[in-house]
């Protein structure tokens, strides 16, 4: 008997004759310069079959290939969405055939071209020790890989700065990320935020003085930039400057007011100042933006009792 479920596996079991024909169909279209055809089979090709690398393969480079034959008429997001899918592709491909040395040079320039530094070297590593040593190819990714070098290791001290601020990192992996992050503290374009993100490993891992000046340093460079004002407003008061943790703490409520622990923020600093009717200003605004937050409650309870007092 039949079963609606048998039906179902059937349907889905893949077929590597129907995926290997259509990759042929597909390279046909390639080859005379049917780019759209080519790709409309090795995406059947990869549904058919999707352990077939060469599939994946054949479709990430035609869909490079579209890219550079397109690219001059789209907008920004669409041509990001290309690569995008483009390095999908190819990460499928070495993902089932990791000695692919092709799908791993097509992934390098991808990841170059979406400025994805270390990941381009990590693949350009693979290209290194995967293609034939008869050829150019392993002369070619290392000198890709020297072109590079500085752009990857900012790269690098840049995710293991956010691994470092992610919850359960040590203060000991905290002040080593902020020291490796510390050469590439101009590098903009490759490290976001540098300075901001030292400053904030610093302050978590006690050192006070460091996290200041860097922070002070990004508010100076991004006026904007919310989230080194909070952390710049924090170091001010852990140091028992209130002035200065309430005027960081205001600038940031200027460019988000709506934010309960901002507005909370800048109502602690009055609190603290001893201006108790401006406190109780913010701090009312703050629950009322936030009920629930055990922080606003906890500057509520400290207002009471210094009125109290």
């Amino acid at each position: 008997m039949v079963t609606a479920m048998s039906l179902f596996s059937r349907a889905h079991r893949p077929d590597r004759k129907k995926a290997e024909r259509l990759v042929t169909e597909g390279y046909v279209h390639f080859k005379e310069g049917r780019l759209d055809d080519a790709l409309h089979r090795y995406d059947a090709a990869r549904k058919a079959d999707p352990g077939l690398a060469v599939a994946h393969l054949d479709a990430g480079l035609c869909r490079l290939d579209l890219y550079n034959r397109d690219a001059a008429t789209l907008e920004r997001a669409a041509r990001e969405h290309a690569l995008t899918l483009a390095a999908e592709a190819l990460e499928a491909a070495v993902t089932h055939d990791a000695t692919s040395w092709r799908g791993w040079r097509a992934l390098a320039n991808v990841r170059e071209r979406r400025q994805q530094w270390a990941a381009a070297d990590d693949a350009w590593a693979k290209v290194v020790a995967q293609a034939p040593a008869e050829g150019n190819e392993r002369a070619e990714a290392q000198r890709a890989r020297n072109a590079i070098a500085h752009q990857a290791a900012a790269d690098r001290a840049r995710q293991g700065a956010l691994a470092a601020l992610q919850d359960g990192a040590s203060a000991e992996a905290q002040r080593a990320a902020a020291t490796a992050l510390a050469p590439y503290l101009d590098e903009r374009t490759i490290v976001p935020r540098a300075r901001a993100l030292a400053g904030t490993l610093w302050r978590r891992a006690g050192d006070l003085t460091q996290a200041r000046a860097l922070l002070a340093a990004a508010v100076a460079d991004d006026a904007d930039d919310v989230e080194a004002l909070r952390e710049l407003a924090s170091v001010c008061l852990a140091q028992g400057d209130l002035a200065a943790a309430l005027s960081a703490s205001l600038d940031a409520y200027r460019r988000e007011p709506t934010d309960a622990g901002l507005v909370c923020n800048v109502g602690v600093c009055h609190l603290g100042l001893g201006a108790l009717d401006e406190a109780a200003e913010y701090i009312d605004i703050a629950q009322r933006l936030d009920p629930k937050d055990p922080i606003i409650g906890r500057a509520k309870d400290a207002l009471a009792r210094a009125r109290t007092a």
